[in-house]
């Protein structure tokens, strides 16, 4: 029972109280430097929900991602993806945007997992994560953008990264990742991303995992 004790959150907050009914709620705690709470949220719908990764903006505005199986409460109105058309229990990935004094600015559904989220000096948003053409992820579109290092994925399954203006309107998306030439019984540990960080001049890094 997510409200039986709770230490999260605080009054007024985006979403003072869990819904879930998967045990797994996102959830964002701000501290000061003396380590007292300033301000707590949970994040999330009715089902499963994870913040996978967490970063501040130029204007120490908070960026979020992850996964999620709700299709409640996710996405804000005008969003890159605003809902979901769920194919089974797959889940589905988010990224969002709150203030600094935890409101809610903009929130996204993605196709898949968003494992990395990032601002670069021009205030543009970069994703990354992980993209399948595997099993039940066939029906996924491709997002990646002519022109870029490699606009379409290679066989079952690639690292992908998206770059969004500041108003989250793509600008560009690529795959990273080869060929996988044999049947691997857990493909998802391969050509996977482990890490992103945005360089001074704009540049973007990844660090990751491939056979």
């Amino acid at each position: 029972d997510f409200n039986r004790a709770n230490n999260f959150t605080t009054t007024g907050a985006f979403k003072e109280k869990a819904k879930s009914l998967e045990d797994a709620e996102g959830f964002i705690v701000k501290f000061d430097t003396h380590g007292k709470r300033i301000w707590g949220t949970y994040f999330g719908g009715i089902k499963m929900d994870d913040i996978y990764n967490i970063s501040l903006d130029k204007n120490e505005d908070l960026l979020i991602c992850g996964r999620t199986t709700s299709d409640d409460n996710i996405a804000t109105k005008g969003a890159y993806i605003e809902s979901i058309t769920r194919n089974s229990s797959l889940a589905f990935g988010f990224f969002a945007n709150f203030s600094k004094n935890g409101n809610l600015i903009y929130s996204s559904y993605f196709h898949v997992d968003v494992n990395f989220i990032a601002q670069d000096n021009s205030e543009n948003i970069i994703i990354g994560g992980q993209y399948l053409n595997y099993n039940y992820y066939n029906f996924l579109p491709n997002i990646g953008t002519l022109g870029t290092h490699q606009p379409n994925v290679i066989n079952i399954i690639n690292a992908y990264i998206l770059k969004f203006d500041k108003n989250y309107k793509k600008i560009w998306g690529t795959y990273y990742g080869g060929n996988m030439s044999t049947y691997i019984p857990n493909p998802y540990k391969y050509n996977q991303m482990y890490g992103l960080q945005i360089g001074k001049n704009n540049d973007i890094y990844i660090i990751g995992v491939t056979n």
